[in-house]
């Protein structure tokens, strides 16, 4: 027992010592294919090539930097941004020129209009808000609303009328009112439905239908 015992063991060393041999030729491989300015990888196999060179096919190429731009880690990308503030152009990073009442985002890529402002022909342009108007968030239209109880008329905010039997809506894309329940809207008025006898008003409010089975026949509800 005991020699087969050793003879095992033996077996096994001989194992480890040949894995270890192929695995270090292997390495010694790889440590021939790297090429200039690169290290292998800490992980896994393979190489990366060292900060300020980029991979081109095989081999690591020097960055060239512009002013004003910083190396990344990006491999599949130039090598290099822009600092903030600062934008490219023919391979060179070029100061934003930032008009009169504007301010770069938070990327430091584009400039926008302060509030009150919007971008025109490469400015910032003054919002002008009409009376009984306010000044919103959107600069891609006309940058401000009218105030409830107005609708925009020709630059101006112009009081909505509304007829008697009428009210308001929110609504900017319309008249800016509609006819209470029981009503229909008429050359700007509010008239009173006329209901038949056997019908009722309909779910909109402003027209009746018979009652079931009654059917509607030249204003009437008839059988």
């Amino acid at each position: 027992m005991k020699k087969k015992s050793s003879i095992s063991c033996i077996n096994i060393m001989i194992i480890l010592i040949t894995y270890a041999f192929y695995i270090s030729i292997a390495n010694a491989k790889e440590a021939e294919n790297i090429p200039a300015n690169a290290t292998a990888k800490s992980y896994g196999s393979g190489w990366k090539c060292n900060e300020r060179y980029k991979k081109v096919k095989d081999a690591c190429v020097f960055l060239t930097i512009p002013d004003d731009a910083y190396a990344t880690s990006n491999t599949y990308d130039k090598g290099w941004k822009c600092n903030y503030g600062y934008a490219e152009s023919d391979g060179k990073c070029e100061i934003f020129v930032i008009p009169e009442n504007a301010f770069l985002n938070s990327y430091g890529t584009r400039w926008l209009c302060n509030r009150g402002f919007k971008k025109e022909n490469n400015k910032c342009a003054k919002i002008m808000v009409p009376a009984n108007g306010y000044l919103t968030n959107d600069d891609s239209n006309s940058g401000w609303k009218c105030n409830r109880g107005y609708r925009a008329y020709n630059k101006t905010c112009a009081l909505v009328k509304i007829p008697q039997n009428g009210y308001l809506t929110n609504s900017s894309y319309d008249d800016g009112w509609e006819c209470e329940r029981g009503y229909y809207e008429a050359k700007n008025q509010c008239i009173k439905l006329l209901i038949p006898s056997d019908a009722h008003i309909d779910s909109d409010g402003s027209d009746w239908i018979c009652n079931k089975p009654y059917r509607k026949r030249n204003n009437e509800c008839k059988l």
